[in-house]
């Protein structure tokens, strides 16, 4: 039976050792001894390299013809090359030249094996075969490496471009941000000045109704000037914010008594504080004093935090406390406002602190509010050289703590 084995493709010396080699084992799988197999071995690459000086490449086939007595292997050498003047081999190494079918084909045998070669032993020759010589793996490798360089080289140019793509509209988006702030900024005295008409005017005629009989008119006044004054605190909002975006928001630093200011605003907010049941407690203990920082900015967001606080309190207790601390020569004040009321799940503690953002849209239908006074209470504390940061625990309820530089 006559059965085909394997082709070696041969172009260098890297590939002539690698077919001595493989042909070698090949030989020892059919029974012959070292030394024998490595005679054969040597015949074929000395041919191979004499191939090599007439043709740039050589395919040696290796067929085996077995029998139930016997077993032989059969090697072919073909190139495109004249081989009519191929040395022969067979005479001083035992590997006789078989007729030629072709000018461009050499066939050698190899002496017959005394035993048949079983399954297992062509299995292996044909593994040998099959295994790839180290300079294929080495050419396959450099392959592979090219075309991860090509893709490799692809991407970071469509990344660049990508990048370049985002970095443009990253500059238009900034562009027209700013563009709408600065608009907003010099729009304030245009928006607030109308509100605070409508608000003084709502006023005088409540009062003059009152003091005419007209009371009947009294209920609907008194909407119009709630409703003036929700609208004037959102404007207020919206502007102050658009003063940061915009680098148009100045800090004017003062000497004065924070507790003195933390009481004022304690005093303010008494009303809305009891709207839901709530009661405020004021804990700072030891007082502390006269402090120099912008007034105006400590009591807006302080009131932010405290009517946040009693917006989602109900029956619960909202409570105030105060401390310094001293870092690197440099002081901070830090002012707390706790609560017991809802809670915010962690997850959602950094969505509070986003602009036109709260916790989840259920907060808004049932709570209201517009997501702008905790954004805009943050960066009024980051300009006092602070931050305003949050805690929170579902059903227990928050504490959000603003700090500020006092030196």
């Amino acid at each position: 039976m006559n059965q085909h084995l394997g082709v070696i493709s041969i172009d260098s010396e890297a590939g002539v050792y690698d077919a001595r080699r493989k042909v070698q084992q090949c030989f020892r799988a059919i029974g012959e001894s070292d030394s024998q197999a490595a005679r054969f071995s040597v015949a074929v690459s000395e041919m191979v390299r004499w191939i090599l000086l007439q043709d740039s490449q050589v395919r040696l086939a290796i067929d085996m013809v077995d029998s139930d007595i016997e077993s032989s292997i059969h090697l072919t050498f073909e190139s495109d090359a004249p081989l009519g003047s191929a040395p022969d081999l067979g005479s001083f190494w035992g590997l006789p030249k078989e007729g030629d079918s072709s000018p461009h084909l050499v066939r050698i045998c190899e002496r017959r094996s005394r035993m048949p070669v079983g399954t297992n032993a062509i299995h292996r020759i044909r593994d040998v075969l099959e295994k790839k010589s180290v300079a294929e793996l080495m050419i396959e490798i450099e392959a592979k490496n090219q075309e991860l360089l090509k893709h490799k080289e692809e991407l970071e140019q469509a990344v660049e471009e990508r990048t370049a793509q985002l970095g443009e509209a990253m500059a238009e988006a900034e562009e027209a941000n700013a563009a709408k702030s600065a608009f907003l900024a010099n729009m304030s005295h245009e928006l607030r000045t109308p509100m605070n008409a409508i608000i003084g005017y709502s006023e005088m005629l409540a009062e003059d109704a009152e003091m005419d009989g007209n009371e009947e008119y009294v209920p609907d006044l008194n909407k119009i000037q709630s409703s003036g004054s929700h609208l004037l605190a959102l404007i207020n909002d919206i502007l102050d914010l658009s003063k940061v975006e915009a680098g148009r928001m100045e800090i004017f630093r003062e000497d004065f008594s924070l507790d003195d200011m933390i009481a004022d605003v304690e005093a303010t907010v008494q009303t809305l504080v009891a709207k839901n049941g709530n009661s405020l407690e004021n804990k700072v203990d030891p007082p502390i004093g006269v402090v120099h920082a912008d007034v105006t900015k400590v009591r807006q967001t302080l009131l932010n935090l405290i009517s946040n606080s009693s917006k989602f309190t109900e029956s619960g207790v909202i409570s105030v406390t105060a401390r310094i601390e001293v870092a690197a020569g440099c002081r901070t004040a830090y002012v707390a406002v706790s609560d017991t009321g809802i809670g915010i799940p962690e997850d959602k503690i950094d969505h509070v602190f986003e602009e036109f953002t709260q916790a989840d849209e259920s907060t808004t239908k049932n709570y209201g509010g517009t997501g702008l006074g905790l954004p805009l209470s943050r960066k009024l504390c980051q300009l006092m050289g602070g931050d305003l940061t949050a805690k929170s625990e579902v059903g227990k309820g928050s504490c959000f703590e603003m700090s500020f530089g006092i030196d």
